[in-house]
């Protein structure tokens, strides 16, 4: 009788515990959750990287249409503040294009400005010219000016692009500056 039960009690212990199917389902099962779980770990960490990117382009577009518009040159403004007699503006010669340089003064008898755009990076050669610099975004062209068809107004494409490792993020902008005493 002891041998039927001790043996009772071993094939119990032994049917207990996993198969080797069950270890490969469970095994697979794990992994395919694991891939999973890391793609959204790395879609959420790319949306991340993209929403910082347009917020730091719109920081970045909103300093420098401040600048351009209102404060070029401390105690004159900026272009909002130029009228179209004072303002000289090179034409490409296709009209299509728009130009990347542009020269103004405020006042009639005072010194130019002038604003250009060379090496996708924007300079301005008096006034606050390390503040027309932006810490990380650059332009994608540098034609970046141009007139209105009524030439009442200069147009401005801020067209701007952050580079993050091998991806590069863009915001395109356009600021209009009507001339005074038109």
């Amino acid at each position: 009788m002891r041998t039927k039960t001790a043996y009772k009690q071993v094939k119990k212990v032994a049917r207990s515990g996993f198969t080797l199917v069950e270890l490969m389902i469970s095994t697979a099962l794990t992994s395919l959750l694991s891939v999973y779980f890391f793609l959204a770990i790395i879609t959420a960490q790319r949306l991340y990287e993209s929403t910082i990117a347009d917020v730091e382009l719109s920081l970045q577009a909103q300093m420098l249409r401040e600048k351009l518009l209102f404060n070029v040159v401390d105690g004159e403004g900026g272009l909002m503040n130029a009228s179209r007699d004072c303002m000289e503006y090179s034409s490409p010669a296709n009209p299509k294009k728009k130009s990347d340089t542009v020269k103004y003064r405020m006042y009639n008898s005072g010194p130019k400005t002038t604003l250009t755009v060379k090496n996708k990076k924007m300079n301005a050669d008096r006034g606050n010219a390390n503040k027309m610099a932006m810490p990380s975004a650059r332009f994608v062209s540098e034609e970046v000016f141009a007139l209105s068809e009524s030439g009442n107004q200069l147009n401005m494409t801020l067209n701007l692009m952050i580079e993050q490792g091998s991806r590069h993020y863009q915001l395109k902008q356009e600021v209009p500056s009507p001339f005074l005493n038109n």
